[in-house]
């Protein structure tokens, strides 16, 4: 149940911490928040990633009774001189719920005017940034996953320790995914498969295709943006097909159906 009004805490202008902010939480809804700057990112799996992620944090939040009033995955840039239409959207639902608005960590929400992804970058956003990016979140709770206070380098850090890659990831465009999952379901490739039981390998699909075999691994081995399928890659399913497009189409019409929510 809410808190009684007398009991509310009114949010401070900062970040909080995903714990601090269901401690202090008006009512137990949330709207998840998930961005990348460029189209690449979303063909190569990144937007993806960040949503299971957001899934996966927020997992035992739902099993305590928390609802998820919105899950909003865009490509916007971050500096708030740009187009933010996602990120108001999100706010808006937010607001309207008294939700918290959860990302995975703060850059996702806010980069500083002067960024520029072609040169080292060390400076957060500043004080007048800061205060604009409040103004628009009109005193919704905002949180993320990982640690608010940590630096833009300790974040980028964090990220190429977890993917085990410096600078950002060769494009993979949606289309080869498509193809490449749907060779793995005609030919019946899954790990679980003993190797010289399978039909084919992933050296054949990626010679079918003229891409180099690594190409065909780092695809086989995304996560699956699901929490029906967390802790799975594509390379689990004997159907990553088929589940790639039953996936793609619940998510156009649940996103149909918000924006017929919100006409």
């Amino acid at each position: 149940m809410p808190m009684p009004i007398s009991k509310r805490i009114i949010p401070e202008k900062r970040i909080y911490a995903l714990d601090e902010a269901i401690a202090i939480s008006a009512t137990k809804n949330m709207v998840l928040y998930a961005r990348v700057s460029e189209r690449p990112s979303v063909r190569n799996g990144s937007l993806g990633e960040q949503r299971q992620s957001l899934l996966k944090a927020t997992a035992q939040m739902q099993r305590d009774g928390w609802r998820r009033k919105a899950i909003i995955e865009c490509q916007e840039h971050g500096k708030l001189s740009c187009d933010r239409q996602h990120l108001l959207r999100a706010l808006e639902v937010a607001k309207k719920y008294k939700a918290i608005l959860v990302a995975v960590e703060r850059t996702r929400l806010i980069k500083p005017e002067h960024y520029d992804r072609r040169k080292p970058h060390k400076d957060e956003p500043t004080g007048e940034e800061w205060a604009r990016f409040f103004e628009l979140a009109d005193g919704v709770l905002v949180a993320t996953v990982m640690d608010p206070k940590m630096t833009y380098e300790e974040l980028q850090s964090l990220r190429t320790t977890r993917s085990g890659n410096c600078g950002r990831p060769s494009t993979i465009d949606r289309s080869l995914i498509v193809k490449v999952l749907s060779l793995c379901e005609a030919y019946e490739w899954c790990v679980n498969i003993v190797h010289e039981d399978a039909p084919i390998s992933l050296g054949k699909i990626a010679a079918k295709l003229g891409i180099p075999k690594v190409k065909v691994q780092r695809i086989v081995n995304q996560q699956i943006p699901h929490p029906r399928y967390t802790g799975q890659s594509w390379k689990h399913l004997k159907n990553p097909y088929t589940v790639f497009r039953k996936l793609e189409k619940d998510r156009e019409e649940m996103e149909a159906e918000f924006e017929k929510g919100h006409e």
